[in-house]
């Protein structure tokens, strides 16, 4: 705030006014709070689901996920939601459109895992993975539903 033609914060301005009313320091925020840690658990749970095969036949790999198609959109979008999320914090985007797009990219992922569980490679088969996907990605909207609620409570 200006004072006699100077810039000052309001933690120096008992400095230049006598009279100044007390400040207390602000509260410092976390990172992890608001739904952030949903966010975070939900993504990193469809992470850790690509590492275990997808398939049940026809040579199942490790990172299954991993392969052009749709089971790559779950990992893709999850990695970029853990991205987002501490990157998020320094950009100037309202609250209600990152966790707009924090949902939206907990919606693509579990698609992905939805409808490879559902159309599988040729004689291939699905594993119990995707569904593991589904779940994450479940929990990561649910924490991108909360980011947004506690933005609005606050």
């Amino acid at each position: 705030m200006p004072v006699r033609g100077v810039l000052a914060g309001t933690e120096c301005l008992a400095s230049f006014v006598e009279d100044a009313p007390a400040v207390e320091p602000g509260r410092a925020r976390n990172d992890l709070s608001g739904g952030n840690l949903g966010v975070l658990a939900g993504f990193l749970i469809v992470l850790a689901s690509s590492v275990f095969p997808w398939t049940r036949f026809a040579d199942p790999r490790l990172f299954g996920a991993w392969t052009w198609g749709w089971a790559l959109l779950a990992p893709v979008t999850a990695l970029a939601g853990v991205a987002a999320v501490p990157l998020w914090r320094r950009w100037p985007v309202h609250p209600t459109v990152q966790a707009a797009a924090l949902g939206l990219l907990a919606v693509v992922a579990g698609l992905g895992a939805v409808v490879y569980r559902l159309n599988p490679p040729l004689l291939a088969g699905s594993s119990l993975a995707p569904l593991l996907a589904v779940l994450g990605a479940t929990v990561a909207l649910g924490g991108a539903i909360a980011r947004a609620a506690a933005w609005r409570a606050s």
